[in-house]
């Protein structure tokens, strides 16, 4: 006896035992999966997945992960919106290998996800690139003052923990016009770049000329006041004691002008060694350092390189005059 069955019948019975077959092949039983998503729901991370929109139930484990780990695709940026129609959802879904009935959808025909975002303040950026500053400039006798040439707009950047680190991008002096870079880091990684300028003061008590100074006359202190100066580029060493031995014994060589600050650069500098003084000689090779006795056969100021002998072997070198005791070599 023949049984005869209708074609579409037939393809609808296959499509049955299909989807049954697919089912238990995921080892998920039909209609067991539950997922609920709201209408409006916030992300944090660049890419959406279904576990960061909805709350899975009936399913654990592995099972669990896997489905939870469904992309949908790329999150917009920090503070702006994509909405998520309920068909796309369901087919990434099936595309898992999941059939539309091993799971319902509990949710509105579009989602929108919003992706979280908090807001880093031009002021937060300024005041970390001024601290860093302050303390690299190397000011030890004196004040710093570090003033922002423009404010960058405010950084809207994922809600998430960040980090702040400045480059210098090269540059070696800390002081005038100063441009650097800050790099605002998320999990390790370079988010944002913001680039910064400054102008760095360095401000120091100095002494300041309160009258003209003619070449000849010696320093007196009543001749100056103390003003607080930036302290920019200057010929000489400045002066900040009135009490040493080159104010003490200073002749104005080059005429000081009304409203100058008192370098060395101005006097006659005089001699700190004198001819047949006894020193100690230090000679540094490398990391060796050897020391002995000499006599200067030569007058000398600081900073200067004299003829000495040495008191054992007769030998004569030049030496730096270090201070009045001690005369130094420097060999590589």
């Amino acid at each position: 006896m023949r049984v005869f069955i209708n074609r579409n019948l037939y393809r609808l019975l296959i499509l049955f035992i299909l989807m049954v077959t697919l089912v238990f092949n995921s080892g998920v039983k039909a209609g067991t999966i539950k997922i609920i998503i709201p209408e409006y729901v916030e992300v944090s991370d660049s890419r959406i997945t279904l576990g960061d929109i909805a709350r899975i139930e009936g399913v654990e484990g592995e099972k669990l992960a896997e489905i939870a780990s469904v992309d949908l695709g790329q999150a917009l940026l920090p503070g702006y919106e994509r909405e998520i129609p309920r068909e796309l959802i369901s087919l990434a879904i099936q595309q898992k290998g999941y059939s539309p009935a091993s799971f319902t959808l509990h949710m509105p025909y579009k989602v929108t996800v919003k992706t979280a975002s908090r807001r880093v303040s031009s002021d937060t950026i300024i005041a970390f690139a001024r601290d860093y500053l302050k303390e690299k400039v190397n000011c030890p006798a004196g004040r710093v003052e570090i003033i922002p040439r423009f404010n960058p707009p405010d950084l809207i950047i994922p809600d998430r923990d960040y980090s702040l680190e400045i480059d210098l991008m090269g540059q070696q002096e800390l002081k005038g016009n100063v441009s650097l870079r800050v790099l605002l880091k998320i999990d390790g990684q370079v988010y944002k770049r913001v680039y910064l300028g400054f102008e760095v003061k360095l401000l120091q008590e100095v002494f300041v000329a309160k009258r003209s100074i003619k070449k000849g006359e010696r320093l007196v202190r009543d001749d100056f006041s103390i003003e607080t100066r930036e302290i920019g580029s200057f010929r000489g060493e400045l002066i900040t004691d009135f009490n040493n031995r080159l104010v003490k014994e200073g002749i104005v060589n080059i005429p000081i002008t009304r409203g100058s600050i008192l370098t060395s650069y101005y006097l006659i500098i005089p001699d700190i060694v004198s001819f047949g003084d006894v020193l100690k000689a230090e000679v540094i090779v490398g990391n060796i350092r050897v020391s002995t006795l000499v006599k200067a056969r030569e007058n000398g100021k600081k900073g200067e390189y004299i003829l000495v002998e040495n008191l054992k072997t007769g030998y004569r070198f030049k030496a730096q005059v270090i201070n009045s005791h001690l005369v130094r070599v420097i060999q590589p």
